[in-house]
């Protein structure tokens, strides 16, 4: 049985114990060879690691980086686990064979008592393979999405295979949708711009006597990202009364339904406009979708860039408005973001506006925001902050919640131990398997996407 473990997990648990090292003078030279340390076979020597130029130095008593020889590290052996200074450094079973790698990666493998050339292990493999060959899986909604090649004409994107795609407006006043027809939590959207969100219930009168219509909304709260997504279903229906009037703004587009919208988590943006901003963050969240396709409960990951645009020519500062730049946004059911994350980030990344349509939607802005402006870097920051925000998350949010979800839905997980892929099994598999391929998953693995599920 062979397992991979990546070396940047391994990283941050020896960091976790900087610090706590001996100090120590390490003068013997490190030559690559195999040893005998307890229970455990290693093989020493200098490794890369994550970071481009550090390396970890193994010896026969412990580790250290190279440059860094007085940080010295004791290696000591627990009876099922190897240990650094008594910190669980990983879990392994007794009789396991650890190799450090320089492909950035850990193997260890099972050799117990039983030698690889003795015919009854052989036998017990074959019985062990007929065994798994048993185990009955059936792929994930997630991981049998395939992304094609969508032209909408303003705009090329790689979206999931069968979702659909909603689209219109004009100019910056464009949104984007793509979503899953069979379960409509499962989506993609992007506006470049919603405007305006007046600061008071007097600006918005005011506008009104000044235009003869509104065009847009009080903000009614503070102006925050947060508070542009709580107020999406209002801005939503303005934009459709508008439509009745002639209007053409994001006409053809079919904004999410956002109901009870609650933040998890709170994350600094990376817009272009950032800097000008009084308000960009990524928000993790759930909300309820409210929509005829389904109305459940439902998780995402939201941006917005909150601009103030100053006054409307009245010089007063209550008669004036705020603009959101990026209104974007990743959501699915709830507790399956962590499956459908990467496949959407992907798709999202993929989006990009025609040269043409972007020559003529930046033509038609004020000056000020063509300096700050490019379509193509707006969606790559887009992109880099919802990579930075699930990457930096609370994962103790996700191990609960995941828990809760397989308590209530009557799934156990457990891993391969020959790919790492994470399954969600019916409740009772790991009484009822008896070979050794597949092994109960631990904490941290519930922030691992699963790739399918093992039926009885």
């Amino acid at each position: 049985m062979k397992k991979r473990v990546i070396l940047s997990i391994v990283l941050v648990a020896l960091l976790l114990i900087t610090g706590c090292g001996k100090k120590k003078e390490v003068k013997e030279e490190v030559k690559v060879e195999t040893i005998k340390v307890g229970k455990y076979t290693l093989k020493i020597g200098r490794y890369k690691t994550s970071k481009e130029d550090d390396i970890l130095v193994l010896t026969k008593k412990g580790f250290y980086y190279e440059g860094d020889e007085d940080e010295f590290f004791d290696l000591t052996i627990g009876e099922d686990s190897l240990l650094f200074l008594d910190e669980p450094f990983f879990l392994v079973e007794k009789n396991d064979e650890i190799i450090l790698e320089s492909d950035h990666s850990i193997k260890y493998s099972y050799v117990g008592d039983k030698k690889n050339n003795n015919k009854d292990n052989k036998d017990d493999n074959k019985k062990d393979n007929k065994k798994d060959d048993k185990v009955k899986i059936t792929p994930s909604e997630a991981a049998s999405i395939k992304l094609v090649q969508y032209d909408g004409g303003e705009f090329t994107m790689n979206i999931p295979s069968g979702w659909k795609v909603s689209k219109g407006g004009t100019g910056m006043l464009y949104g984007i949708r793509v979503y899953d027809p069979n379960d409509d939590r499962n989506q993609i959207f992007y506006i470049l711009k919603e405007q305006p969100f007046y600061k008071s219930a007097d600006a918005e009168s005011l506008y009104m006597l000044s235009t003869g219509y509104f065009p847009g909304i009080y903000i009614g709260g503070p102006a925050t990202t947060e508070q542009i997504f709580k107020m999406n279903n209002t801005f939503a229906a303005k934009v459709d009364e508008l439509h009745t009037k002639g209007q053409t703004d994001y006409r053809g587009f079919e904004f999410p339904n956002i109901n009870n919208f609650t933040v998890i988590e709170s994350y600094e943006g990376n817009s272009i406009l950032h800097n000008q901003a009084v308000d960009d963050k990524v928000l993790r969240a759930t909300f309820n979708n409210g929509s005829s396709v389904n109305d459940g409960e439902s998780e995402g990951l939201f941006n917005a860039c909150v601009v103030d645009f100053g006054t409307l020519g009245y010089g007063m500062d209550q008669f004036s408005y705020y603009m959101a730049y990026n209104v974007s946004g990743i959501t699915t059911a709830k507790d399956n973001l962590i499956n459908y994350e990467d496949i959407l980030l992907e798709s999202l990344n993929s989006l990009k506006f025609s040269a043409k349509y972007s020559q003529t939607t930046v033509d038609g802005i004020n000056q000020q925001t063509n300096n700050a402006l490019n379509l193509s870097n707006q969606l790559n920051q887009a992109y880099q902050s919802y990579n930075d925000a699930w990457s930096n998350r609370q994962k103790s949010y996700d191990i609960q919640s995941q828990k809760r979800s397989d308590a209530t839905l009557g799934y156990e997980r457990v891993y391969d131990t020959e790919t790492g892929e994470i399954y969600k099994a019916y409740n009772g598999f790991m009484d009822d398997y008896k070979g050794k391929r597949y092994k109960a998953i631990s904490d941290s693995q519930y922030t691992d996407k699963v790739v399918g599920y093992i039926e009885k």
